[in-house]
Formats: C-alpha cells, structure tokens, sequence
C-alpha cells in the first residue's frame, strides 16, 4: 500500500499555566480537523526528537484532548531533557479506496518503530517510556552480515 502524509509547519507548545493545561499549543485552531499523524517533539541544537507518536481520525480534537485530558503523558512531555517543545503534524493523503483508519494504523506502527531503531525514546500511551528491548549479536560471522550493524530495538506489545 502506497501511503502518503502531507507534513505541515511544527506548532510551538507552551507553558499552560494560565488555562490550568500542562501545555498549550500556539494556533491550536490551525491544526486541520482531519485524519493524520502527530508527534509531540522536543528540539534541542536545531534537531526535533520525537517524545510521542500517535494517530487521529480528527487530527484537532485528538491533540485537544492530550493537552485537557492526559496529564500523565504532558507531565511526560515536560520531564524529557533539555530543548522546547514542538508539535508535529501531518495529514493524511488518502488515494481512491484507501481506508483512513487501516493507513493510520501502519503508519503509526512505521513511524514508532523507526523511531526506536534510530534511539529515540518515546512515551507510551499511558505517560511512561516505552519498553524497549535491545538486540545484540556475536559469534558467527557469516550469519551477522545481513544483521544491522545497529543494535536492534523493539517495542514491547
């Protein structure tokens, strides 16, 4: 399956104290009301990490709740190291007979799993990191060539 997401510009998170929110994002109501991919990010040197990796039917309304609702994951958002907060996200481009909830599905999966294989540490749905495995080799030569020459990680299910 072909699958695209049209990337929008980041939006900025910031200090929510004046509405009782952890976080509030700048031009909330600019974020589209449509099916895609979001991920809470911290930059840091010029270099986005992402925290959090999730999808929506309704792309406004889903981060909306994160930011009124999920104090256990902003309170997370807060805690990762040092840089600003940003909001990334994409909507998703549909081609004829494609079913948004099933691309999103893959995509989100695709996307987390890249995530961890390049290092990142991300925030799981319930405010805590992820559980991570780590796989290494040794021994056989041979055998390790098709191996990556990262280690590999793997969400827990």
């Amino acid at each position: 399956m072909d699958l695209h997401l049209k990337w929008l510009p980041p939006f900025m998170l910031f200090d929510g104290g004046d509405t009782d929110f952890i976080f509030n994002v700048a031009d909330f109501y600019e974020i589209p009301e449509v099916a895609g991919i979001y991920v809470f990010s911290r930059v840091h040197s010029g270099v986005a990490s992402p925290l959090y990796i999730g999808k929506a039917l309704n792309l406004q309304r889903r981060v909306g709740q994160h930011l009124t609702n999920n104090v256990r994951l902003m309170k997370a958002i807060g805690r990762a190291p040092k840089g600003y907060r940003t909001l990334h996200v994409a909507e998703l481009q549909l081609k004829p007979g494609q079913k948004a909830e099933k691309a999103l599905g893959i995509i989100e999966s695709a996307l987390i799993s890249a995530a961890l294989v390049e290092g990142y540490e991300l925030i799981n749905v319930h405010g805590t990191k992820t559980l991570v495995h780590s796989i290494t080799s040794s021994g056989n030569r041979e055998a390790r060539t098709w191996l990556p020459e990262k280690t590999i990680k793997l969400r827990s299910a």
